[in-house]
């Protein structure tokens, strides 16, 4: 027979009381229990207070995330201006060397056109190396690097004393063009006509039997009937047809300057006449031997033919 335990629960109150009877086994198994609560209910309780202490620091942890990860936005914002400002300033680096450059060779051209006499009034005073050479731009897109940034100046600075000294090379020229209008103007600086440069002056392979020649000046193709104009002041000196050139006009400007303007359909002016520089003395054609309408301009000095092109402001 199991033993049983009682157990008298007393109302003090009343003066009463009651009995409850139970097995060791249940009163084990209640009592397990209640210890298993008091358990739970503290370490629920121990879990409570340790979260109230973790929350305020999760928090200020979670903020200083939010304001690292705003900086981190904000400084990559800043690197992309830096770069595309940077790109900026290397594309202007490198347009103002092709301006430069360009401006070198117009420099060259209007001496070659001027003569030699341009070249005694230009200041000798030099920049020591040559222009600029071209910047990587895609390096320097990278991150910008100290020794990016110094050859940028460098390239700036340089850029400053040539174009600097190049004006003034440029303004002693025009000086002295402008007390000898009258030898400029009489000097062979424009573009004859319109149209596509198909054969220029040198040697070539003949059109016509496929021989290597030297082709004396240089040829414009156009439509018939374009206006081809004096290149310089001048006096018609030639008038009509010569064996392969068919129509011909052609300009004495003096001091052994002479310029040719051949296989025109038509020649506007007379011989003898006076042409001012720009001025239509004929209109292109195909006259002559010749496979296609488009004008043959020379420019010979003393009978010597010369390249046109170096007599071509542009």
């Amino acid at each position: 027979m199991r033993k049983r335990i009682s157990i008298l629960i007393v109302d003090h109150s009343r003066s009463a009381y009651r009995r409850v009877t139970t097995s060791r086994l249940q009163l084990s198994l209640l009592v397990a229990l209640a210890v298993a609560s008091a358990t739970a209910v503290t370490l629920a309780a121990y879990d409570y207070l340790h979260l109230r202490k973790t929350v305020p620091y999760t928090r200020s942890l979670e903020a200083k995330i939010a304001d690292q990860d705003i900086r981190a936005r904000t400084r990559l914002a800043e690197m992309q201006k830096q770069r595309e400002q940077l790109d900026l300033i290397v594309s202007e680096v490198q347009r103002l060397r092709a301006k430069l450059l360009a401006l070198n060779e117009l420099e060259s051209k209007i001496r070659s056109v001027a003569g030699g006499g341009a070249s005694e009034h230009v200041n000798e005073k030099g920049v020591g190396g040559p222009l600029p050479e071209d910047i990587d731009a895609q390096s320097a897109m990278a991150e910008p690097k100290g020794d990016t940034l110094q050859e940028i100046h460098y390239q700036l600075r340089l850029l400053e004393e040539t174009s600097s000294v190049q004006q003034k090379q440029l303004q002693a020229v025009v000086e002295y063009l402008a007390r000898h209008r009258k030898l400029f103007d009489r000097t062979p600086s424009l573009r004859p006509c319109r149209g596509r440069v198909t054969a220029g002056y040198g040697y070539r392979r003949s059109p016509f039997n496929n021989r290597r020649e030297i082709h004396k000046g240089m040829d414009i193709a156009g439509r018939r009937g374009t206006p081809i104009v004096a290149t310089a002041d001048g006096v018609v000196s030639f008038v009509g047809r010569r064996r392969d050139f068919g129509r011909v006009i052609e300009i004495d400007h003096g001091r052994g300057l002479m310029t040719r303007y051949a296989h025109c359909q038509k020649i506007l002016k007379k011989l003898g006449s006076r042409v001012k520089r720009g001025e239509t003395i004929a209109l292109m054609g195909n006259s002559g031997r010749s496979t296609g309408p488009h004008l043959h301009y020379e420019v010979r000095l003393n009978g010597i033919p010369l390249d046109p092109s170096k007599f071509i402001l542009e």
